[in-house]
């Protein structure tokens, strides 16, 4: 799990001082809803509204895959750090 420390480490760290030109952090979270919550709570968004929709794009087959137990997540550190610019 990332920590706010790091959420904000990363976005204070590669945006501001534009180290690396990183703008969107992704990250592929356990589908367990504490730590979903965990995430959109510090500013992160599901890629897909539902597990259907990320199974079709990931061509994701239950029966032959099993569960997806992981879910695209997105962060855009620019806007989230200047919210003149939303």
């Amino acid at each position: 799990m990332i920590s706010i420390y790091d959420l904000d480490k990363i976005a204070l760290g590669e945006i501001d001082d534009n180290k690396s030109g990183c703008r969107h952090l992704i990250i592929d979270a356990y589908d367990e809803p504490g730590l979903l919550d965990y995430y959109k709570k510090n500013g992160l968004n599901l890629f897909f509204s539902s597990v259907e929709q990320e199974m079709k794009y990931r061509n994701w087959n239950s029966e032959k895959d099993g569960k997806l137990e992981t879910r695209l997540m997105y962060k855009d550190m620019i806007l989230s750090k200047r919210p003149s610019i939303r």
